[in-house]
């Protein structure tokens, strides 16, 4: 047999029995989207059974662009090829690049309301809407979303996700279990966190010392307001020092509390020196500023 002759039989040999696969442009996935969803969107030639799962399995968890050379650098799937690139994306990182929002924020727990399928963009070409009323605020959205394709085929679905922003959070570095005893500064870290709720968070630690727990908080657990309950700073009975500070005016004096107060709590005092009742804001530990 002349060599070119060989040389065609084995290219063509090569050619016929090549793993062809056949997708969408671009598929846009959820954390509920399965194998069974994904094998649905493509079209196999002359693929085993092993080469579908593996192929499956391998754009699952894949994300960003899928090509040939990526394709063909798994064991076993050195023969398949696709027709085009497909490229795999998040549903978050879609609504990301898709939603007129401000910078700051985020999207967060996207998931598709009416299917669980992919959403398929066929091909570059085809015109995608999103309506969206209030996404320039945080909170909880519902969106639909419209793909329609060249031969004027639509589809259209339901997206619930949350508009969220990135805070610094404390977090415990270790277990903090409950007692009468004030927190410090030293049992937290510092922690960036997504968020659609940024006041529930505890986060001046500077007035950590004011607080305490009123139940467990696990290792590596974001401390809430809630978690907190605020000690006495400013007992009955008991010697103060108070503070006056007006202007270029500063006075100091001690008083006697009438009350207890936590920090911010407005107490009466009596004033040793005059026996005048006045009024302070609880600003530290047996410190009261006085409001004139």
């Amino acid at each position: 047999m002349p060599k070119a002759s060989f040389l065609f039989l084995i290219l063509f040999t090569q050619q016929t029995f090549a793993c062809l696969i056949n997708a969408p442009r671009r598929v846009v996935v959820t954390r509920k989207t399965t194998s069974s969803h994904i094998r649905d969107l493509l079209t196999f030639s002359d693929c085993s059974e092993k080469k579908q799962s593996q192929f499956i399995s391998l754009i699952r968890d894949y994300r960003g662009e899928l090509t040939n050379r990526q394709i063909q650098a798994e064991k076993n799937l050195a023969d398949a090829s696709l027709k085009h690139s497909l490229t795999i994306e998040a549903l978050e990182h879609f609504l990301q690049r898709k939603i007129n929002k401000p910078k700051h924020l985020v999207i967060k727990n996207a998931e598709l309301t009416t299917s669980r399928r992919p959403i398929v963009i066929t091909t570059e070409f085809d015109e995608i809407h999103l309506e969206c009323q209030d996404c320039h605020v945080m909170g909880n959205k519902t969106s639909r979303v419209t793909v329609i394709d060249q031969k004027n085929n639509s589809q259209q679905l339901w997206v619930k996700f949350q508009l969220a922003t990135q805070i610094k959070a404390l977090a415990a570095k270790d277990t903090i279990r409950i007692t009468n005893r004030s927190l410090s500064k030293s049992m937290f870290t510092w922690k960036m966190i997504t968020t659609v709720e940024p006041d529930a968070y505890f986060q001046n630690i500077d007035d950590i010392r004011f607080y305490k727990i009123n139940h467990t908080i696990k290792r590596n657990s974001i401390l809430r307001s809630r978690q907190l309950t605020p000690v006495n700073l400013v007992s009955f009975g008991s010697p103060v020092k108070t503070r006056l500070m007006s202007g270029h005016l500063h006075l100091t004096g001690r008083a006697i509390a009438n009350k207890s107060g936590k920090i911010g709590d407005l107490v009466s005092l009596k004033n040793i020196r005059t026996k005048k009742i006045i009024i302070g804001k609880v600003i530290d530990k047996n410190l009261v500023e006085i409001e004139l």
